[in-house]
């Protein structure tokens, strides 16, 4: 599937080829927007954040115009994983050095199953807790009231402590507050001094000024009070009265504790408001009691609160399972609490029918389990030899072990090898070539779990590795041969390089070309244009044959055809010949040619006839009938001949850079930006020797536009 991104950072067009399930290799030059690529597809896929940081990222500065996505890309896959400097940076920040080990390497079908079937008595659970309200309510009062007593009378007297006694005002005054209450309210006294204080206020703080326009009656008294609407805010301003508001907190707490227990405890605590008389410790041991029941019933529903799926899962392994089944059976509501939903309905008895639904399901699992913990030790002793194995092959000297946690359930450690002290900060410990050896490991390892709609994207993974290494990762990591492995078997993966030597891996290397799991693209940059060039194994040829087929064509210009034929001779392993300085005399535009006696020192000689002849009936086999050093030499050093070769319709960009070389060998009065040039096309950039293999038609011949225009401002600036 052909996806298109247009005017992403400097590229007004980029073409991207994806076939599923294949791992889709991108080769091409550092620079040519290889990274914008994979930060605009990261850009259509990553939260809201992080989209318009990375859209600001890529939107030319030139231009400032709008990037466009390909919608495609967003109907094929539902994800992206992407392997970049900023996953690398964010792995070692954590103390399990996987993601999510649990997620990744314990959990499978079987497990999960089991923890659903928890999840749902949990839910229950939790969910009928939340429906009574109980925790928002109680809690407060729980904590007031561990903060002092009930009742707290002066040493040696019967008055209560104020600031020590809950209920302070009941005891020294008595439930009635008529008494307190200016005369303009006793036509309310009945109200102000009801078991119902705590609603009628409620009431009357929300009091809706049509409610008495129309014909209701007062829920309170049962008829209708047009009065009241003028006393309103002065009922409202009495309950603000520091006494009133004293008298209100008691009444809420004994409210409160007698709406969750059941009769007659109930009963016995609500009596205390509708006494008239002081309270006293007697008087108060109902509320004293229900206090003490409903304190250890709300340890039960913090216990029931406080229960996961995998806390259970992990209780009930080994010798736990009894011990667990009956601690769950001690979280049993007692029935001396009342909880009410909203409806009505008795939350005790459906808490304890879930309880009783979770002992007997995990009970008849119990053989189950048995097998399924066996199973995840299985499974974490093959991923840790998997990632141990992997580091003997890269060469790293360290092993990983998965342990269980009490607070994080699993998590993967790092240690020398022989050393069972665990390596915290590992960045302090591994080179860069390391720790981006065993990141990208860990990130294949987080890939394995993603299924088909996920895109997984590389940016020049192994750069950092030796050939040797670079191999053996990329066959750890894709080859299909070994069943522990397959962590990227049939993943769709697109994968962008600036080095060869990747594509050869997959083009070459046995057995990886032979399961033929990867396609090929080369990128090359057209006037501001990424376009997609697919070639084959077929098409990789060793860069000897490329440089014979280069010198042979008579279309090319001619010093183009002599830097080609002196890497045939190079390549072949005949540096120090004459024929290799034959050709190198060309290069350096010398009338006469010259070998070095003594580079060092830059000692030299002119060739004899006889040697330049000898040379040239070699040379022939690589040029054809048509070479010979004079001719050759009378138009490369021709400024005229060069220019206008240079500024050909037909004219590569190989044939740019080696014309360009040439031409500044020996221009005269070379200023420090001409030597600069010279030096960096001469000894920095020299894309036809970065390999000994090569593609055929295109990378030897391929060179970067920010190369070719350089090579313009020389020629024709």
């Amino acid at each position: 599937m052909e996806y298109i991104f247009q005017n992403i950072g400097n590229l007004q067009k980029a073409s991207i080829t994806v076939e599923k399930e294949k791992a889709n290799i991108k080769y091409g030059f550092n620079g040519i927007g290889k990274t914008t690529i994979i930060k605009a597809i990261k850009c259509m896929f990553y939260d809201e954040a992080d989209r318009a940081r990375l859209q600001q990222q890529i939107t030319p500065l030139l231009t400032g115009d709008e990037p466009s996505f390909p919608s495609n890309l967003l109907t094929d896959y539902s994800d992206v994983k992407v392997y970049d400097r900023s996953y690398f940076e964010k792995l070692f920040k954590k103390t399990d050095l996987l993601n999510d080990t649990y997620s990744l390497v314990i959990e499978d079908d079987d497990y999960c199953a089991l923890l659903e079937i928890i999840k749902d008595k949990i839910n229950i659970i939790s969910e009928s807790i939340e429906s009574t309200g109980i925790v928002q309510e109680i809690n407060p009062i729980l904590t007031t009231l561990q903060s002092k007593p009930l009742l707290k009378y002066k040493e040696g007297t019967r008055k209560p402590v104020k600031k020590d006694s809950v209920f302070y005002y009941y005891s020294s005054r008595g439930v009635s507050i008529n008494s307190s209450v200016s005369t303009k309210y006793h036509s309310y006294n009945s109200f102000i001094d009801s078991p119902y204080r705590v609603a009628w206020n409620k009431w009357i703080a929300e009091a809706d000024f049509n409610w008495f326009s129309s014909i209701k009656r007062c829920p309170f008294c049962g008829r209708l009070d047009e009065k009241i609407v003028d006393k309103i805010d002065s009922l409202n301003s009495l309950k603000n009265k520091p006494i009133y508001v004293s008298y209100d907190g008691e009444q809420k707490i004994i409210l409160t504790i007698s709406k969750y227990l059941s009769n007659p405890l109930s009963d016995e605590v609500l009596q205390i408001n509708n006494l008239k008389k002081k309270t006293n410790k007697t008087i108060l041991k109902p509320i004293k009691n229900g206090i003490q029941i409903i304190g250890r019933e709300m340890e039960k529903i913090k216990s029931l609160l406080s229960i996961n799926a995998m806390l259970c899962s992990e209780k009930l392994k080994n010798n736990h399972f009894q011990s667990f089944l009956n601690q769950l059976k001690s979280y049993k509501l007692s029935n001396k609490l009342s909880l009410k939903d909203s409806n009505g309905i008795d939350m005790v008895k459906q808490i304890n029918s879930a309880i009783d639904e979770m002992v007997n399901s995990l009970s008849a699992a119990k053989k189950h389990i048995g097998n399924i913990y066996k199973n995840v030790q299985a499974k974490i002793k093959a991923n840790d030899d998997l990632i141990n194995n992997f580091m003997e092959i890269a060469g790293l000297p360290y092993r990983i072990t998965t342990k269980q946690q009490d607070d994080k359930y699993f998590s993967t450690d790092m240690s020398y090898v022989n050393d069972a002290n665990v390596i915290d900060n590992q960045l302090d410990y591994l080179s860069y070539g390391e720790a981006n050896a065993l990141a990208l490991l860990l990130f294949c390892i987080e890939a394995k779990k993603c299924d088909g709609k996920t895109l997984i994207v590389f940016d020049d993974p192994v750069s950092s590795f030796d050939n040797n290494k670079r191999y053996a990762i990329y066959d750890y990591i894709f080859n299909n041969s070994d069943n522990k492995k397959k962590l990227l078997w049939k993943k769709t993966v697109l994968l962008f390089t600036h080095e060869f030597e990747t594509v050869l891996v997959f083009c070459r290397a046995f057995p990886l070309y032979k399961q033929d799991i990867a396609n090929f693209a080369y990128l090359s940059l057209e006037e501001k244009e990424l376009v997609e060039k697919p070639f084959k194994n077929s098409d990789i040829n060793s860069s000897l044959e490329t440089y014979k087929s280069l010198a042979e064509d008579g279309n090319l210009c001619k010093i183009a055809r002599v830097v080609a034929a002196r890497h045939c001779v190079e390549i072949s392993g005949h540096k120090d010949s004459t024929e290799y300085n034959l050709l190198s005399s060309h290069i350096h535009r010398a009338p006469t040619p010259y070998k070095y006696e003594d580079l060092k020192h830059e000692i030299k000689r002119f060739l004899l006839p006889n040697e330049i002849s000898s040379a040239e009936t070699e040379l022939k086999k690589l040029f054809g009938s048509d070479y010979n050093y004079s001719d050759y030499s009378l138009e490369i050093n021709s400024d005229t001949y060069l220019k206008t070769e240079y500024n050909k319709k037909n004219a590569t960009k190989f044939e740019k850079v080696c014309i360009t070389r040439c031409y500044l060998q020996t221009i005269q009065n070379k200023d420090i930006k001409s030597y600069v040039k010279w030096n960096f096309l001469s000894n920095a950039f020299h894309v036809e020797s970065d390999t000994i293999h090569s593609i055929k038609g295109y990378n030897i011949l391929d060179v970067p536009d920010y190369i070719i225009a350089l090579c313009d401002e020389t020629m024709n600036g």
